[in-house]
């Protein structure tokens, strides 16, 4: 089973766990390498793996790094199969391979393992997941990532990568100190700072509906759709959700007391009882979502179309080698 690796040397800006596991594989030659300075050559070097027999491809980069080569896996049909997928969390934000992503983590071990045929043919130990495939976005063609969110989240993302990152915070914590921040602002905001644009807990225009039926629609705080089972910071807020679906939530503007019900959202159990229709949760096939509100999938940020509604659905299953 022959192996080929990208690495972005420019996730977590530094680039730092890339260029260490780039110097690592130079002492095995059998793994495929490429070093991703140009996102536009992303295509030609997919090519070149599939043609070269690539079987497990390790992705060295953050979440955003992952949703571009599935995208570009998926849509150009570049491989007869999809080659099995080793995501390594070497990016600014790695939702992605907290929950699908390869354990082992050292750099000189990533090399060796990649360096065995053999027990990459044979390992057990692999997670299976849809894509979130999102369509009709605004000037950009059909994106597959693993998460995709608007409202609240989208402003969140935006405090995230313009004030957080840049203290030099980064993964997990940067997400604990997001979610402080932005609920701090709404916890001693007056109701006259509405107009603060940092503010998340404002009302987006929206119209959701799941496989033909209408789920939530006027204002709502945040929606979110996922294939995976756990997110940021641990957090599972879906519930009444079926496995192999897409699981996806939305919390009405304005809302009972969202500090309440913040535990419950997040880390609640399957069964969890919240009040509808102020917390909404589901899965489905397919979502259409009519909003103006900006977007984000991955941690890469989006906009609406001009006409039409936004279709949400699951893509095709990847295989992830977890290690």
């Amino acid at each position: 089973m022959k192996s080929g690796v990208i690495i972005n040397p420019k996730s977590a800006k530094t680039g730092r766990k890339g260029r260490a596991l780039s110097q690592a594989l130079a002492a095995t030659p059998d793994v495929l390498t490429s070093t991703l300075d140009d996102f536009s050559l992303l295509p030609e070097i997919l090519k070149s793996y599939a043609e070269q027999g690539v079987e497990v491809l390790a992705v060295s980069g953050g979440d955003g790094t992952v949703q571009s080569v599935q995208t570009h896996l998926i849509e150009g049909k570049i491989f007869k199969n999809l080659p099995r997928l080793a995501v390594l969390p070497h990016g600014t934000t790695n939702m992605t391979a907290a929950d699908v992503g390869l354990r082992v983590t050292a750099p000189q071990q990533v090399a060796a393992l990649l360096n065995r045929p053999g027990y990459l043919a044979r390992a057990t130990n692999v997670r299976t997941r849809r894509t979130v495939k999102v369509q009709n976005l605004g000037g950009v063609s059909t994106q597959h990532g693993m998460f995709f969110g608007t409202g609240a989240i989208y402003r969140a993302v935006l405090l995230c990568q313009r004030d957080i990152h840049g203290l030099g915070l980064k993964g997990e914590i940067a997400n604990g100190v997001t979610l402080i921040t932005t609920l701090a602002r709404s916890i001693f905001a007056r109701a006259s700072d509405q107009g603060d644009a940092d503010r998340i807990d404002r009302g987006y225009a929206m119209t959701i509906t799941a496989d033909g039926e209408l789920k939530a629609s006027y204002d709502q705080l945040l929606f979110l759709a996922t294939t995976l089972d756990r997110l940021i910071l641990g957090m599972r807020p879906f519930w009444n959700v079926e496995r192999n679906k897409l699981r996806a939530t939305a919390i009405a503007y304005p809302h009972p007391n969202i500090f309440r019900y913040l535990l419950p959202v997040m880390y609640g159990g399957d069964e969890r009882r919240l009040p509808e229709p102020d917390f909404t949760s589901f899965s489905a096939e397919r979502i259409g979502l009519a909003t103006e509100a900006s977007m984000v999938i991955d941690g890469e940020i989006f906009e609406p179309p001009e006409r039409g509604e936004i279709k949400v659905s699951t893509g095709p299953q990847f295989e992830y080698f977890c290690g």
